[in-house]
């Protein structure tokens, strides 16, 4: 380099770096992207440099686009991020189209790492630009985007306006985007309680033909959807099958998070079932998994949550208060509210079993207050009922001075 400007022999290697990189990932397939993971330093390294001369711009964020699925994959989104928003200052706002996508890119992985009203109006500064492209694809990916994400922050009739739009504006030559929009249409029903839609949304998306390159990934997605539903109707074995067939097609694969995601669901099958040796190993087998992972809170809060479960029902009653403890923290991180308030009612229960019934009723009066701050819907509602129900009864027994012995229900594994 000479002096503050960097000499043209620095500037070709690194172009040649980045087409080097381009080359490499031109064609992501899964064993690529196994072949390929153990060099993601160097990758986001190539990025960071290319990112900070003004000349390597176009390269960088090419690069950026075309690794996606390897980052969401193998779960190196934390990381990667920051590099999503350098590229968006980096690229010339000239470029529309370019920037559509690395901001849509910059939701997805918002939304991922549980971020969710920030990757909301992140997807609506993408939406000006599709429109501006005039580009229905375009458009409709956004909308199928933000049904997503509502979904996730249980606004359902938001969420379920958002996919109807996106089907209605996807052309058929998106039949990948048209499934996935399918798939959380499923999950809105199977939320609110509609198991019967929700199978035959998850069974509309299985059917759509696309991209064999795709397919194993979306079709585990989609086929552990369905299981939910089977096992939301006590078909554990139809739904051990399907869990256990994704376990087949994930085998040797680079998707950490999906892997870590089908021991839970197996686990909480399990746990559902009575069998919590068994449930006890899946879920160990995913709290391993997800020690080697940034982020994931949502992922390590869940499986705090339901080991404790399981400890609480073999009366290992320490163990099970501190899991509780570590759930509630990491689902305070995201302020995911409704399932804090969830893991506080189990923490409740488990001083209740012990005969502990002022440390129960403290714990539903938590759990009662940080519902109040949730909008309501079905689930609010019934745990609000749940909780007063528990509430009234342990109140009668401490009237009495017995100890409680509360009629509850079997204690699901929350996901």
């Amino acid at each position: 380099m000479t002096g503050t400007q960097p000499s043209p022999r620095f500037l070709m290697t690194v172009q040649t770096t980045l087409r080097y990189w381009l080359a490499q990932t031109a064609v992501l397939d899964d064993a690529t992207i196994h072949q390929l993971n153990p060099e993601f330093p160097n990758l986001l390294q190539a990025v960071k440099i290319g990112l900070a001369l003004p000349e390597m711009w176009r390269e960088s964020a090419q690069l950026i686009l075309q690794t996606f699925f390897w980052i969401e994959g193998a779960n190196h989104i934390g990381q990667w991020q920051p590099v999503v928003v350098k590229a968006l200052q980096a690229v010339p706002t000239t470029h529309t189209s370019l920037c559509f996508r690395l901001l849509k890119q910059l939701g997805q992985f918002r939304r991922l790492q549980w971020d969710l009203e920030t990757a909301v109006n992140t997807f609506k500064q993408a939406q000006l630009l599709a429109r501006h492209m005039q580009d229905d694809n375009a458009t409709a990916e956004i909308h199928m985007n933000l049904c997503e994400t509502y979904r996730c922050q249980r606004q359902y009739e938001r969420a379920e306006t958002e996919g109807e739009t996106a089907l209605s504006l996807f052309s058929d030559t998106a039949p990948r985007l048209r499934a996935i929009t399918w798939q959380s249409l499923g999950h809105i029903a199977k939320e609110q309680g509609t198991l019967t839609l929700a199978e035959t949304r998850f069974k509309h998306a299985l059917a759509i033909p696309y991209d064999a390159s795709f397919s194993v990934v979306d079709k585990t997605r989609t086929l552990a959807a369905l299981a939910t539903i089977y096992q939301a109707q006590s078909n554990y074995h139809q739904a051990l099958q399907l869990y256990q067939e994704i376990d087949d097609l994930l085998a040797n694969t680079s998707q950490a998070k999906d892997q870590i995601e089908n021991y839970i669901n197996q686990g909480t099958l399990f746990y559902n079932w009575g069998k919590l040796d068994d449930a006890y190993t899946a879920f160990q087998a995913a709290a391993q998994m997800l020690k080697l992972q940034t982020g994931l809170v949502l992922h390590k809060a869940v499986i705090a949550n339901n080991i404790a479960n399981v400890c609480r029902d073999r009366r290992e009653w320490l163990a099970a208060e501190s899991y509780y403890q570590q759930s509630i923290v990491l689902y305070s991180q995201i302020n995911n509210r409704l399932q804090a308030a969830k893991t506080i009612t189990n923490l409740a229960k488990c001083y209740a079993q012990q005969g502990n019934n002022a440390a129960a009723l403290f714990q539903f009066e938590q759990a009662s207050t940080l519902l109040k701050q949730i909008p309501a819907n079905n689930q609010t509602q019934l745990l609000q009922k749940t909780i007063e129900e528990q509430q009234t009864c342990l109140e009668q027994e401490k009237r009495n001075g017995k100890t409680a012995s509360l009629p509850f229900p079997t204690p699901l594994a929350t996901a």
